[in-house]
């Protein structure tokens, strides 16, 4: 099972209403290919408000499911990233997923679910 649809590009970005202010978060999944070191996948949100609390979260494809292996999470900056190293492995066997909430247990309000390239 998938958690979400995944979007067919490795960066998408969603212009949100808040509830009192715009903002655009922004989602991007990465893939580092052996050639240029040991392989691994990159997961990104980022948006222009740094008090929203920001989740990203690296699943990977075993024994035909989605497993939570990463994460990372902040509302101290505009920006949240995690890293996994990925030796032995190619992009389609992970996924990240992002997510945006107005506050740390606050509502979820924007998220993507991006495969890395």
């Amino acid at each position: 099972m998938v958690p979400g649809s995944a979007e067919a590009s490795s960066q998408t970005c969603h212009t949100v209403d808040y509830g009192g202010y715009t903002d655009t978060p922004c989602y991007v999944a990465s893939w580092t290919s052996p050639d240029q070191g040991a392989p691994g996948v990159d997961c990104v949100v980022n948006d222009h408000t740094a008090g929203d609390y920001k989740v990203v979260i690296v699943f990977h494809y075993q024994d035909g499911q989605w497993v939570p292996i990463w994460s990372n999470a902040s509302d101290t900056s505009t920006w949240v990233e995690t890293s996994v190293d990925a030796s032995g492995a190619s992009p389609g066997d992970y996924l990240c997923w992002g997510g945006v909430y107005s506050q740390t247990g606050g509502p979820l309000l924007d998220a993507a679910v991006q495969y890395p390239s």
